[in-house]
């Protein structure tokens, strides 16, 4: 994403790259469930899971935070930076009006472009903050158990 984020005219290379993330995603998401229920016996998976999808709100809630606080901070500015001199004075109302504002101007409009590049640079901070936080997951990596799943289960009923 931090490649295709800088303002260029191939919008296939970004969708192309947003495919891949959700692919990698979609198979997070499996692993995870997977790797704590075979971690976990059979009464503790309810408890594993909660407790999973308590860290991933978690998770979500601060990557929310940090991507609107970096918009906050960025997006005015570059968008004031790129804007053709008589239009700098609608910058404030680009920004507060959300995309509904943005997309009133047509493709290859000088207005347009400013707001597609601070799209752009917006994009790009945030994914090197996400990159950064990467660094937190190594050392949870690093710990990882290499459970064997192949091991025989109960035969019974469970009720």
């Amino acid at each position: 994403m931090y490649h295709f984020s800088i303002h260029q005219d191939h919008v296939g290379l970004m969708i192309m790259s947003q495919i891949f993330i959700s692919f990698g995603g979609g198979t997070l998401i499996l692993g995870y469930e997977m790797a704590v229920m075979a971690a976990s016996d059979l009464d503790g998976i309810p408890m594993m899971l909660s407790i999973v999808y308590l860290f991933a709100s978690v998770g979500m809630a601060l990557g929310g935070a940090v991507s609107t606080a970096v918009y906050n901070n960025t997006f005015l500015t570059s968008l004031i930076n790129h804007l053709p001199a008589e239009f700098v004075t609608q910058a404030a109302d680009l920004f507060l009006g959300g995309y509904t504002a943005q997309m009133m101007y047509p493709p290859s409009d000088p207005v347009r472009d400013a707001i597609n590049f601070a799209w752009g640079d917006y994009q790009k901070k945030t994914s090197i903050s996400a990159i950064c936080s990467l660094i937190i997951a190594i050392p949870g990596i690093i710990i990882w158990k290499n459970y064997n799943v192949n091991r025989n289960q109960n035969k019974g009923t469970t009720l």
